[in-house]
């Protein structure tokens, strides 16, 4: 189509991460570079194929859409310019845990947006801001103990999110979609405990509530500011089902990579050391699935999709702006 927008912005986590991930860590690599072995799309997302908002870049016929990142490690300064800041790993929430206090946290949302407005200083009317995050905090607020914890960590997030948006209107913004976090119970990481599922799934549903309320006063309140929501909880849970009936898989990781369950999401300094001195994350196919027939899994690991819903997620995205 012909350029609606001047130029796709994106802040978020791993599920709009185009090599922003990799890219920080092959700036602290003791080797030539970090990349993810096969069947990593282009050695740098958590996908076999492009990710969600690729398809919407490609939509919008954009001249340019790359990772972009800025940050300190050791007094020394780390950059680049881009229009996607996404990270892997990225929360909104600030997080205490030591490798977030230490790493994680320097690419929270509001960092993200602070490197964006620091290399796009022109952001305004004719740009499009795509926010995509939610899910790692559900996963925190999980970890933690007791239910005043979790609940400070969603309630942070979603104040976040929301304080993002007040800074994108002072900055004539005036296009943003916003995504609620899918439905984390379901993924290959707590799927298989009844448990577990359940209470990931009540976080989400916490986590997307505070959210709806939250970005409810941001329209009142900055009437100038047009907020669209794309509920990616209701997509991921239809097109689970889509996949359920159709006699696919739903429910289990075609690859094991960064770790095979939640205690994995937060105890990776082996994995993140081996990444920056090996310079590669290495993968292997769980039992049943391969290259051949990857593409009847709904989930590429036990975190993330594979190609096929992210590239239905991103028509989605695209019908969504069309109005």
């Amino acid at each position: 189509m012909s350029n609606k927008f001047k130029n796709l912005y994106v802040l978020g986590d791993s599920l709009s991460d185009i090599g922003a991930f990799t890219g920080v860590l092959s700036n602290l690599s003791c080797a030539s570079g970090v990349k993810f072995d096969a069947p990593f799309y282009k050695n740098r997302s958590f996908s076999n194929g492009p990710v969600a908002v690729e398809y919407v870049a490609q939509y919008l016929n954009l001249k340019e859409f790359k990772p972009g990142w800025s940050y300190s490690f050791f007094n020394k300064e780390y950059e680049q310019q881009g229009q996607n800041y996404a990270v892997s790993y990225a929360t909104a929430a600030k997080c205490s845990s030591f490798l977030y206090s230490y790493f994680f946290n320097k690419f929270c949302l509001a960092n993200q947006l602070d490197a964006l407005i620091k290399h796009n200083s022109d952001i305004g009317e004719e740009d499009l801001v795509l926010i995509t995050i939610g899910g790692n905090d559900v996963m925190l607020a999980y970890t933690c103990e007791n239910n005043q914890t979790q609940e400070a960590i969603l309630n942070q997030a979603t104040n976040e999110i929301c304080n993002v948006l007040k800074v994108l209107s002072q900055h004539d913004v005036k296009h943003v979609v916003v995504t609620n976090a899918p439905n984390i119970g379901l993924i290959p990481a707590f799927n298989k405990n009844k448990e577990a599922s359940k209470l990931a799934m009540e976080l989400t549903n916490s986590f997307n509530e505070k959210l709806a309320n939250g970005l409810e006063k941001i329209k009142k309140d900055y009437p100038n500011l047009k907020v669209k929501q794309l509920d990616l909880y209701s997509k991921t849970n239809d097109l689970i089902d889509e996949y359920k009936n159709n006699g696919l898989n739903y429910q289990d990781a075609c690859i094991s990579d960064v770790a095979d369950g939640i205690n994995g999401f937060t105890d990776i300094v082996s994995t993140l050391f081996d990444l920056i001195v090996k310079g590669k994350l290495e993968s292997h196919y769980n039992p049943g699935c391969s290259k051949e027939v990857m593409e009847n899994y709904f989930f590429f690991d036990f975190f993330h999709p594979t190609e096929e819903p992210h590239k239905q997620l991103g028509n989605d995205i695209c019908e969504l702006i069309k109005v």
